[in-house]
């Protein structure tokens, strides 16, 4: 399922498609697929989504959780948050360019829109203006200029800017929540076709597998367990309310309120 307001906001989102699943923990199961993007100061943008536990129920039949789960507010303050923006770029893309810029570089023309970057160590990257690219490959997948570029925009006073996609603009963040999630009222009122409003989902039939139920899920190739760290005894693999090493006692020092003080007069009693 996509929304018409997901659906406009997405051409203003990086080209890069993420799809990824969830397993459901709930009695009868499921998988969850998400399809996801970046905004344009990346942060994640939900395209369209599908629950294969159902796989042939109406759409009609899950405007009931959408109500309950989808965040309008959420749209409004990323509306918000590009309307206070004012640079050119997003916050996050500023501080990239600002980070990219390098002293130890130093660019050799080829003609006017190839150079030679080379460095301290004498390693060389080949920067192409014209087309936008590198040898690093960083210019060309990013579409943001990278060190290399930077220094040849720095050595030539080259405005930064028109090297950058507009896919890190605010005008493009902007353009990513502008359209509205309206608001939907209650049940009673809603206009559901008779042909949803007479289908019965049933749950689906389910088996228990054999063996005890995993704790851990699966990880991803690549993925590796993170271990844990106990905060009473800062040892690994357990936490607190399982630890059972010792531990010393820590004294806590005495407040002066608390120090009693041995005056003449009372040794003399």
């Amino acid at each position: 399922m996509c929304l018409a307001t997901l659906k406009h906001g997405w051409p203003y989102c990086r080209p890069v498609i993420m799809v990824d699943g969830s397993a459901l923990k709930a009695r009868f199961g499921g998988m969850l697929l998400a399809a996801c993007d970046h905004d344009a100061n990346g942060s994640i943008f939900l395209l369209a989504f599908a629950n294969l536990l159902y796989p042939d129920a109406a759409f009609g039949i899950c405007v009931k959780h959408l109500a309950a789960n989808l965040k309008t507010r959420w749209f409004v303050e990323r509306r918000e948050e590009a309307l206070k923006i004012t640079s050119k770029l997003v916050p996050k893309a500023e501080k990239l360019i600002r980070t990219n810029f390098s002293l130890g570089l130093t660019p050799r023309p080829a003609d006017q829109f190839e150079y030679a970057v080379t460095n301290n160590v004498a390693q060389i990257w080949i920067v192409d203006m014209s087309g936008k690219t590198c040898t690093c490959r960083q210019f060309q997948v990013d579409q943001i200029p990278y060190p290399h570029a930077m220094a040849v925009c720095n050595h030539h006073r080259i405005d930064v800017y028109i090297y950058c996609s507009n896919y890190y603009t605010k005008d493009y963040l902007y353009a990513c929540y502008a359209h509205v999630v309206h608001p939907i009222g209650s049940a009673e009122g809603w206009d559901v076709p008779e042909e949803v409003r007479s289908q019965i989902v049933n749950p689906p039939n389910t088996k228990r597998g054999p063996g005890r139920p995993r704790v851990h899920r699966i990880l991803s190739q690549g993925k590796e367990h993170e271990t844990i760290r106990c905060g009473r005894c800062n040892g690994y693999g357990h936490n607190r309310q399982t630890c059972t090493n010792s531990v010393p006692l820590r004294i806590r020092p005495t407040t002066r309120s608390q120090t009693s003080f041995t005056t003449p007069s009372s040794v003399m009693r």
